[in-house]
């Protein structure tokens, strides 16, 4: 899934610039935005010279012959920009777990180094990834997984840019507590919890399922799994990917219905359900159900 543009020399000097470029440009100067003396990837082929052109709301417009007053120019000098990669899971990385907090600053200091890695990697966009821990941790560290824009920066009146904050925070995905016990994986069975006798405002927070989860994976087949699914995405507008499961086709199906939209690790130790799974993975890839183009969905990964 791609959501975002990332500019690049040939060497490890990376400018990312997020696809929704309005947050990343003050509200009382939004206008139109084109880069120019840039290379754009375009059906697997470099195209040198090609001006990419955003709108004041941010979406890729043809490029006019004559340019709105007060539009913003951007020289890449001779970079490549290309979409970027969107990371569905990723608990951590340089030394840094998004599930161990230990002060608000180590926390915050963590989360930039974490940003201003992964665009080296061609990701722009990613969803923190917090396993199965504890509800007092659950609240601790999700307020810090807001979805949060990468902000472009100017040195000077030239438009030469320096590094922003990096890749976008897109809003955290919460993999457990309601997993299956039988695939648990390397996951803490002692914080599970079976969706019947844990509602999501105690696991999580209500602020948080409002304000910073995107993503939730859970197990269908559990007890109660059904309502938080609908929970989750009729009323809080949350993706549903379901995962660390031992369920049937008949309980994916319920699952689907209910609104799950995406699967977590596929074919992860479910050798044994190869041909339910299929018919399963097909149905879901087909499914007319699909949710707004801004946000995952109908993905597998």
């Amino acid at each position: 899934m791609i959501d975002t543009l990332r500019a690049t020399k040939f060497s490890n000097s990376q400018f990312p610039i997020s696809k929704l470029a309005k947050k990343a440009i003050p509200h009382n100067k939004m206008t139109t935005l084109q880069f120019i003396n840039c290379t754009q990837c375009i059906s697997s082929s470099l195209l040198p010279n090609q001006p990419l052109t955003l709108s004041p709301a941010g979406l890729i417009i043809p490029t006019p012959s004559t340019l709105p007053p007060n539009t913003r120019i951007i020289d890449l000098r001779n970079r490549i920009i290309s979409p970027g990669f969107l990371e569905l899971q990723i608990n951590g990385s340089l030394n840094f777990h998004f599930a161990r907090f230990e002060s608000p600053d180590s926390y915050k200091i963590g989360i930039k180094k974490l940003q201003k890695y992964l665009p080296s990697t061609g990701v722009t966009g990613f969803y923190p990834t917090v396993p199965t821990v504890s509800s007092e941790v659950f609240k601790t560290v999700l307020p810090f997984l807001k979805p949060s824009a990468f902000k472009l920066l100017e040195k000077d009146e030239e438009h030469e840019q320096e590094e922003g904050e990096g890749a976008a925070i897109l809003g955290a995905h919460v993999e457990g507590p309601f997993l299956a016990p039988s695939k648990k994986g390397a996951h803490d069975a002692a914080n599970m919890h079976v969706p019947s006798s844990a509602s999501l405002e105690t696991v999580y927070g209500e602020k948080n399922l409002e304000e910073s989860i995107k993503i939730v994976t859970l197990a269908p087949e559990l007890p109660g799994s059904v309502r938080h699914i609908e929970r989750l995405t009729k009323e809080y507008g949350i993706q549903v990917s379901m995962g660390h499961s031992a369920a049937t086709f008949e309980e994916g199906s319920e699952g689907m219905i209910a609104g799950a939209r995406m699967l977590t690790h596929t074919f992860n130790a479910m050798v044994r359900r190869i041909g339910s799974l299929f018919l399963f993975l097909l149905l879901l890839l087909f499914s007319n159900k699909r949710s707004p183009s801004s946000s995952p969905s109908n993905l597998l990964y």
